[in-house]
């Protein structure tokens, strides 16, 4: 069941409402195939069951909260599929602002956002919807101003879940950085760390190294010297023993790369 009231067109008013409705679909296959996609903007909340989104010729699926925003011209493949029940918001704009507004709430350049469900998004769809569908004097201005808020909500909703991410993986950074400051003389490779943070060896790479500055490896080496160190002014142990309990195995090879990194052989902190 669908309830909407549907045109397609460019505008030039600041931001021009010309389709949104509430779908509701079960037991049916539905969605959009226009690889030329629409000549206006497409925003599209999944509220329950799955949209299966076609981007850059792979299919990805949005999950129930999530907020799909399709720009005009581009490619608007997406489907419902028959064995599950689903019920979806959308609406179509234009206006000579709307890229700009979109840039401004850093929502321009996305495509799907995993939101999780909202009640403030779903309830600013229905008020839109309503204020639309019956067009009582001056419902284009109040369509503008429950447009924006729909926007801003999505952005800010958008915004709070990204520092939720980051300070979700900040806190991973840091416990991988507490078992390499614990294990460094254990030879654990790059792979095994980024296995214990769940990600891929290249994600794990980048994004430690983005929060710390250094690379993984850098890292562990700084941990190791830094050890040595300690070890070479407060013992008398030889460097070959050094190198074995800071876990290098070959104590020429320790040599060198300790002076690379510090400016001064391991002699010097004698």
């Amino acid at each position: 069941m669908r309830t909407f009231i549907s045109s397609e067109q460019s505008s030039d008013d600041f931001i021009h409402i010309n389709s949104c409705g509430r779908q509701h679909f079960c037991g049916i296959n539905a969605g959009s195939a226009r690889p030329r996609g629409r000549i206006d903007y497409h925003m599209l909340y999944i509220s329950q069951g799955v949209c299966h989104v076609t981007v850059d010729d792979k299919e990805m699926a949005a999950a129930e909260g999530s907020v799909i925003l399709f720009l005009p011209n581009e490619p608007l493949l997406y489907s419902f599929h028959a064995d599950t029940e689903s019920v979806s918001y959308y609406v179509h704009y234009s206006g000579v602002f709307c890229d700009s507004i979109l840039r401004s709430l850093d929502l321009y350049d996305r495509k799907i956002l995993n939101l999780g469900k909202d009640s403030v998004i779903e309830s600013l769809f229905a008020k839109l919807i309503g204020e639309f569908s019956i067009k009582k004097p001056f419902y284009e201005q109040s369509c503008q101003g429950i447009f924006i808020n729909l926007l801003s909500a999505v952005a800010r909703k958008n915004r709070s879940a990204a520092y939720g991410g980051l300070r979700n993986r900040n806190k991973l950074i840091f416990d991988i950085c507490g078992v390499m400051h614990e294990r460094y003389a254990e030879n654990i490779s790059i792979e095994q760390y980024a296995e214990m943070a769940n990600l891929s060896p290249g994600r794990f790479m980048h994004i430690f190294t983005d929060m710390t500055g250094v690379s993984p490896k850098q890292y562990l080496l700084r941990i190791k010297f830094e050890r040595a160190i300690e070890l070479l002014s407060d013992t008398n142990l030889s460097v070959a023993q050094i190198a074995e309990l800071v876990g290098v195995s070959d104590s020429n090879y320790f040599s060198r790369i300790f002076k690379k990194h510090t400016g001064h052989s391991p002699g010097f902190y004698r």
